[in-house]
């Protein structure tokens, strides 16, 4: 019996000998009523009043978002745009039993991607499993996919009423080093949060993040986490370098990392750790201008253009349609055009409505590039708004990028591509920035090795200054 007994510790899970633990819980989302207040909470307001939960935002997918696709992303640690799966979407997949349905499909759809995508890796890596706690009469049962092991099963189910949750978890973590859960809405959510929280010791990591919505556009999730750090402050990882923000494929590495488990080789995703304070005012505000920031897109430089032609026409209506009208309306329209960039910045200092952010833009240009050429004569007008654009720029990013990914011609963070630094559309516009500022600061400077040799160097430092491309937040690494 001795013998029999040392040999069950041996092959105990190592989570288990540590006395480690993770809860992974989805809150369903939706406004619950504010206690002694009229009005809801949103999730974000929820872990908020949480001050255990260090707080952060968490990119749901690469691209365009999916619900389903979302929860494999979690499970895999490793992602891709849709566009690289054949087919793009995955499968409607459910939990029946212990086992995910069509598992054969969702692996048959991860082999297709240009990367290695594991599909269960987060669950496959645990000895012993997962195991999903969920309440009643929930149809899919979706969130289980996260607890999925490589072959789609379930290491232990535990569906009932809402008021036993909290208990079925940690009954479940008996025989689990995992739990993950589904979190019942309203009230008795936030009272099986509360009881979760409680319960947890200085072994567990308490995850709790919204659970993925029916939704067909991208999404920044709300997520809180308990026990990374003594006191709670705002999450962050290296595949973000910033602070309240994190991607799906993070919690992989975090959850195997404070189990003692080595993370699979090809897995993305980097630890989540804790810095600074809560800010919860602060990831509010990013939420909203992130959301606005690609639906504002085109109708923005929409009204540009069209202000621009307008502004144009009207100036060879009242100079006339020969040569000096002609020459006025180019370099005003090419003066406003060269002021957007620095006007997009602007803009996302001040976060305008959307009205306010089209004026702003598309008349705001147009005042400036024609005060511009009142003011300074050709052909150095140009290089006004082209160097102060680059610099602009280059301070912002210098500083961190906070204002870059907030601007329209940034990279989005919702789209988990970026979350820092310089974006495609940028990539494109500030080597034309510098080229034609450089080349307007040159003047009418006569042909000459002097001029070569400048050209020469002041293209080199820009180039020495754009080109690695490694702009963004050093604070995470």
């Amino acid at each position: 019996m001795a013998a029999c007994a040392l040999a069950l510790a041996a092959g105990a899970p190592a989570a288990h000998a540590q006395g480690r633990s993770v809860v992974l819980a989805f809150d369903p989302g939706g406004g619950t009523p504010l206690p002694g207040a009229r009005g809801t909470s949103t999730v974000l307001d929820r872990f908020t009043r949480r001050p255990e939960l260090s707080l952060g935002l968490l990119g749901a997918t690469q691209g365009a978002y999916t619900q389903r696709q979302a929860l494999l992303d979690l499970s895999a640690g490793t992602r891709v745009s849709p566009s690289g799966y054949d087919p793009r979407r995955p499968p409607r997949y459910a939990l029946r039993g212990d086992r995910i349905t069509r598992w054969g499909t969702i692996v048959a759809r991860a082999a297709s991607a240009p990367t290695t995508i594991v599909p269960g890796a987060l669950a496959g890596a645990l000895p012993g499993g997962a195991a999903y706690v969920g309440p009643q009469r929930v149809p899919a049962n979706l969130e289980a996919v996260v607890a999925a092991d490589h072959g789609g099963r379930v290491g232990g189910v535990s569906l009932g009423p809402a008021s036993t949750l909290a208990g079925r978890v940690r009954a479940e973590l008996r025989a689990h080093p995992m739990v993950v859960a589904l979190l019942p809405p309203g009230l008795a959510g936030d009272r099986a949060l509360d009881d979760l929280i409680d319960a947890r010791d200085g072994g567990q990591l308490l995850v709790v993040v919204r659970r993925p919505p029916r939704s067909e556009t991208a999404q920044l999730l709300p997520v809180g986490i308990a026990g990374l750090r003594a006191d709670a402050g705002l999450l962050t990882s290296r595949t973000t370098r910033r602070a309240g923000l994190v991607a799906g494929t993070d919690l992989l590495p975090t959850v195997l990392g404070w189990l003692g488990e080595p993370v699979p080789p090809g897995v993305q995703g980097r630890h989540v750790t804790v810095t600074g304070t809560r800010d919860a005012a602060a990831l509010g505000d990013l939420e909203r201008r992130l959301r606005v920031v690609s639906p504002r897109r085109l109708p923005v430089l929409g009204a540009l253009a069209a202000a621009v032609a307008a502004a144009a026409a009207g100036l060879l209506l009242a100079v006339g349609f020969g040569a000096s009208g002609r020459r006025l309306a180019l370099r005003a329209g090419a003066l406003a055009l060269l002021w957007t960039p620095l006007l997009a910045l602007a803009c996302a200092a001040l976060a305008p409505s959307r009205t306010l952010e089209v004026a702003l833009t598309a008349a705001g240009a147009l005042a400036l590039g024609l005060a511009t050429d009142r003011l300074v004569p050709w052909p150095r007008a140009p290089a006004v708004p082209a160097l102060l654009g680059a610099a602009g720029y280059a301070i912002d990013l210098a500083r961190g990028s906070d204002l870059v990914i907030r601007s329209l011609l940034g990279p989005n963070p919702r789209f988990g591509s970026r979350f820092y630094g310089i974006g495609n559309e940028l990539e494109a516009i500030l080597p034309v920035l510098v080229l034609v500022g450089v080349a307007a600061a040159c003047g009418a400077m006569p042909r000459s090795r002097r001029l070569r040799r400048s050209w020469a160097a002041r293209c080199s430092r820009s180039a020495s200054w754009w080109g690695p491309g490694g702009w963004g937040p050093t604070s995470a690494g």
